[in-house]
């Protein structure tokens, strides 16, 4: 049994803290607010604005950091990506002999845009406030800890259907219809089971890669996926597009077989119900 410590206890880290639990793992938890999963130790904090980080007694063999900024600017992401971290790593370094594995859960927007595919092996080139942050986030990880960074794409799934609705209300307002982009996406489920697979790798001594890519296998412009979403529901959208903005992505780590999609395409995955 191997002790985790959760920094982040939201949409992802509470489904994978209880898949950790089923495992027999002891599970730790550090977030803002008061509820967590049965089972889970909660160290509620607000790690921004205390003066010492409360940890757990016992040492952790593994932390899994998954975050989300409290607003969309460069102070929140700053705050959520680079001064969080940082004072996690450095308490656990003061009450251990070392930090233990880190699993940090990234985006794609580290890429720039472009028109060329992106992988594990892209360069992170972003111009944004936001990816920017997450490429300084990246790297001061990887510097204080062996860490594994996880790049996901659009996550989808039963909590988070904007699609679904934009879809539906593009029915009636056809003039709100978006600038066509490609759009990368892996499904909430796959999103906590590839953290799980990678938590299970770091405590097993089969370190996985330094980057992971989160995605799906089936890319896909966001008009075409517009327009299928409508023809589940017996709709026509007839959105046109010729040359589509941004730039596929594609996890070479998934490709090669390490880890099995549940929803390996958008058309399994997308539930109208």
């Amino acid at each position: 049994m191997a002790h985790v410590l959760m920094v982040g206890l939201g949409q992802l880290g509470s489904p994978l803290s209880e898949k950790l639990l089923a495992l027999g793992h002891q599970v730790s938890a550090i977030r803002r607010g008061s509820e967590a999963p049965a089972g889970v130790h909660l160290l509620q904090q607000d790690l921004l604005r205390v003066p010492v980080v409360q940890l757990p007694s016992e040492p952790v063999d593994l932390i899994y950091i998954i975050v989300t900024p409290a607003a969309r600017n460069a102070l929140a992401y700053e705050e959520a990506f680079i001064t969080l971290p940082q004072r996690v790593l450095s308490a656990v370094a003061a009450q251990q002999p070392k930090i233990p594995p880190v699993i940090f859960v990234s985006s794609t927007a580290v890429y720039g845009d472009g028109a060329q595919v992106v992988d594990e092996d892209s360069p992170t080139d972003a111009t944004t406030f936001n990816g920017q942050a997450l490429i300084r986030a990246e790297q001061q990880i990887q510097q204080m800890a062996p860490a594994t960074v996880v790049r996901f794409s659009g996550i989808y799934g039963p909590t988070r259907r904007g699609r679904v609705a934009l879809a539906k209300r593009l029915l009636t307002h056809p003039q709100e219809a978006p600038v066509a982009r490609w759009s990368s996406r892996i499904h909430s489920d796959d999103v906590v089971g590839l953290l799980l697979h990678l938590g299970q790798r770091w405590l097993a001594h089969d370190a996985p890669p330094a980057v992971v890519v989160g995605s799906d296998q089936e890319p896909v412009v966001n008009v075409e996926l517009l327009n299928w979403l409508a023809e589940q529901q017996g709709e026509h959208l007839g959105l046109a597009w010729q040359q589509a903005q941004g730039r596929p992505v594609r996890s070479r780590y998934i490709e090669e077989g390490h880890y099995l999609l549940q929803y390996p395409s958008f058309r399994e995955g997308y539930s109208l119900s």
